[in-house]
């Protein structure tokens, strides 16, 4: 599918990640249960204590992407660890990507695990974080949330906590309409609006079939 924009700025997958696509795929491709789903762990021994963010940052990517993959392959608990794990990471680093990271990933894993009410308490305080000149995090949004829409979260609730902030709503409009569409709910925008609200709608029927049930 070809990149959508949101506030008129096109948005591409974060080019540190993979696509999802790729990561399911070599999931499917490795036998060992266990090796797939902790072959990070290593990673995460080698750092230890280290505070350098030469060192930090590309493990906190393995981290979340294997967190992510975990979601879309159904082990919750093990995403649940990968969360923790990007949390303690950012207890040392100075950004907050690790941090926001793990709430991302908690929510992936909640929405799993059915607990809407922590689905948007968690999306409510990465919210509170938003920084509308930050396209890296526009980007961000832009892949995740369809990711927990297709993990089981509920769009009207996550349609309801981007209305209730207004910078981030101004900014990411499109993916507002497309949870609400989503949702059932009947929206009048205009037709450009639309348009991109129904590439985001494609999206996340994309990661709806990227899900190994």
């Amino acid at each position: 599918m070809s990149p959508t924009s949101i506030n008129g700025a096109a948005v591409r997958p974060r080019a540190s990640s993979g696509s999802p696509t790729t990561r399911v795929a070599s999931g499917r491709a490795v036998t060992d249960s266990a090796n797939r789903r902790n072959w990070v762990d290593p990673l995460l021994a080698c750092v230890g204590d280290s505070a350098d963010p030469q060192l930090l940052h590309p493990v906190a990517i393995a981290t979340r992407n294997a967190g992510e993959t975990l979601c879309l392959l159904g082990d919750a608990p093990g995403a649940m660890r990968r969360a923790e794990a990007l949390r303690a990471l950012a207890s040392r680093d100075q950004s907050t990507s690790p941090l926001t990271d793990g709430d991302w990933i908690e929510a992936m894993a909640s929405a799993l695990l059915g607990d809407g009410a922590r689905v948007e308490a968690l999306f409510r305080g990465i919210l509170a974080r938003f920084d509308h000149k930050d396209e890296a995090m526009l980007r961000v949004f832009q892949e995740d949330v369809p990711t927990l829409v297709a993990l089981g979260a509920e769009p009207g609730s996550l349609a309801a906590a981007l209305e209730a902030h207004p910078e981030a709503l101004e900014a990411m409009r499109p993916l507002a309409v497309a949870l609400r569409l989503e949702a059932g709910d009947k929206v009048r925008a205009p037709s450009e609006v639309l348009e991109v609200a129904e590439d985001i709608r494609a999206a996340i029927q994309e990661k709806r079939r990227q899900r190994i049930r």
